[in-house]
């Protein structure tokens, strides 16, 4: 294993050790200097001038052990989420990954596909690659894996990866803060419902100016009141009166608070993760964009700390000692709710891209990060002619390299249909989904499990693993049906597809399979399509005969060596003409 994980997993374990001693040390520190005090106080009480020198020092040093202790406990946090995440990688390349988020709420968003190749779901290309923690980032990579890309989206893509792939410790710090509070898409959506609210900007001058009235108000009635130039009586209606109003304007400003009350903590996240985008120097183009939609018009960074000031200024309520006097003199929720207003009129058209730009980056590191872990995977070669596949050393991106047989496989026509025979498990549906997984990793920007890969990007229309469907009253035969209509329907409408079959038409009879099949491949040719399609017929082998320009065969072999049946997985040219259905059976202990 080329990554070093294990050296990192040592290094942040070594780290935790550290801290957590350090946390010792200063939680006996706190106490002891908490012990101090009152002894200092039980022992000096009657010496005023020493206890009023004494006492104050202490003090300090005790908020400043308390502020050293959190400061600590964080950077834990943080180290603790570090050495999670480098211990799952490690797990990850050793194949257990089964646990990971596996997007089956993706599975019916891939046109053309019904997840034939296993893009969503357990086992899944999904499965092995996101790394997103928010629901934003994992909504980007499931759209990543099903989107169609051209040319120059593609190799612009390949060098933000390349560049990203190299800044392993700011990716997973990224990832680490945001393992802490997650941000959610409840939190996008609740600013964007508040943003919506009423505009009240337009009384924004009224309310300053009735807040700085009335402060001065209740300073000055207070104050008449202290030099005995009001009575009791008087001053009390007048208090009760600013309560009154006081208690008007909370439950007014309530409602615009309490939509974000619940993401304070999240702001919190979301906070730095803003900050390590805004500070990091990127070269890629595509990158630079990304870090712009939190850098202009304003730092996004510096609004959020704007705002995260007032929510906290407003939690001064959940303290009444504070809140009640501070209220009555400076009008404290009139004045915040003042600034929360003129916060939003400034940046409100800044918050979509918060999200935007955090998720934009996950994904993208997500893909930088298989990168990473497979530095021996080759970038493809993108062209613009139609069709170019020309794989070497090509093997399933899911399939360790200590278990992977590598193919070579080319196919060069804007007319194309290979067909490949084989026996059972000789692996042909493996090799179709090989070339469907990384054709589509391909048409991301992300590097390919292959020596070398030269494509001419497109979209991927499987037919390969057909299921019933109870609710749509759907058969096995019926289903397979609509998948090849698609395909059909996309190849007359000259859209540039590559289609990928496994055993067409299995839902009927035999006869009805040779006429249908055949029938299928003689219009997909006439069609001008570019396809490989996987069958045991090999009868079907013949249409090289008609269209020698066009199709191609090739084949998968098994062999028996001492009464045991065995594989290479290597593709030939030529058709299949060994078989081992029998063979296969007698070993099951089926009479034939």
């Amino acid at each position: 294993m080329s990554v070093n994980y294990n050296q990192r997993i040592d290094r942040f374990q070594s780290i935790i050790n550290a801290l957590t001693h350090q946390s010792q040390l200063i939680g006996r520190a706190r106490l002891l200097t908490f012990v101090i005090g009152i002894a200092l106080v039980i022992y000096l009480w009657n010496y005023t001038l020493f206890l009023a020198g004494g006492l104050p020092v202490i003090i300090v040093i005790f908020l400043f052990l308390v502020s050293k202790s959190k400061h600590i406990e964080n950077s834990l946090i943080l180290h603790k989420n570090l050495l999670l995440i480098n211990q799952n990688e490690h797990a990850v390349l050793s194949g257990q990954y089964a646990d990971r988020p596996a997007g089956d709420q993706y599975i019916s968003k891939i046109p053309g596909q019904d997840n034939d190749l296993d893009i969503f779901g357990p086992g899944s290309l999904y499965q092995y690659i996101n790394r997103s923690v928010s629901q934003q980032g994992s909504d980007k990579v499931a759209h990543m894996l099903g989107s169609l890309n051209n040319k120059t989206q593609i190799l612009l893509r390949q060098e933000a990866l390349k560049e990203l792939s190299a800044k392993l410790d700011w990716r997973q710090l990224l990832m680490a803060i945001q393992m802490q509070h997650p941000v959610r898409q409840q939190t996008q959506d609740l600013l964007t419902d508040w943003i919506g609210q009423k505009d009240l900007s337009e009384e924004l001058l009224l309310k300053k100016v009735f807040a700085v009235i009335l402060s001065m108000l209740s300073i000055t009635v207070t104050l008449a009141y202290a030099f005995h130039r009001i009575s009791i009586n008087r001053y009390t209606l007048f208090v009760l009166l600013m309560f009154g109003v006081i208690g008007f304007i909370a439950f007014r400003a309530n409602k615009w608070f309490k939509h974000l009350d619940r993401i304070s903590k999240e702001l919190s996240t979301l906070l730095p993760c803003i900050e390590a985008i805004e500070q990091e120097s990127f070269i890629n183009p595509l990158l630079q964009d990304i870090a712009q939609k939190v850098k202009k018009p304003h730092s996004s960074a510096a609004s959020i700390k704007k705002l995260r000031l007032i929510l906290e200024r407003y939690d001064y309520r959940l303290n009444p000692i504070v809140h009640i006097p501070l209220n009555f003199f400076t009008w404290w929720d009139l004045q915040n709710w003042i600034a929360l207003i003129a916060w939003r009129k400034e940046f409100k058209g800044d918050i979509q891209h918060w999200f935007e730009a955090l998720a934009e980056i996950e994904a993208l590191n997500s893909f930088a990060n298989l990168a990473h872990n497979h530095p021996d995977w080759a970038y493809p070669e993108i062209q613009d002619e139609w069709f170019v596949l020309e794989a070497k050393g090509l093997a399933h991106p899911l399939l360790p390299k200590s278990k992977a047989v590598v193919n070579d496989f080319t196919m060069k026509s804007p007319n194309r249909i290979d067909l490949i025979t084989g026996s059972n498990m000789a692996g042909k549906s493996t090799f179709l989904r090989a070339l469907g997984t990384n054709m589509i990793l391909a048409g991301i920007g992300s590097p390919v499990h292959a020596h070398s890969f030269i494509l001419s990007p497109g979209k991927v229309m499987t037919s390969m693993r057909i299921s019933d469907n109870l609710q749509e009253e759907t058969s096995t035969f019926y289903a397979e049906l609509k998948k090849i209509k698609a395909i059909l329907d996309a190849v007359q409408q000259k859209l540039q597809v590559i289609i990928l079959i496994d055993e067409m038409l299995r839902g009927t009879n035999t006869e009805d399979r040779k006429l249908g099949s055949r029938g299928l491949i003689h219009q997909l040719i006439q069609s001008g399509a570019v396809g490989i399609i996987a069958s045991h017929d090999t009868a079907l082998s013949t249409f090289k005969d008609q269209f020698d320009e066009v199709v191609k065969n090739y084949y998968f072999d098994s062999y028996i060596d001492q009464d045991t049946l065995k594989f290479d997985y290597k593709i030939k040219e030529g058709v299949c003409t060994s078989a081992n259905a029998s063979f296969l059976m007698k070993k099951m202990g089926i009479d034939i």
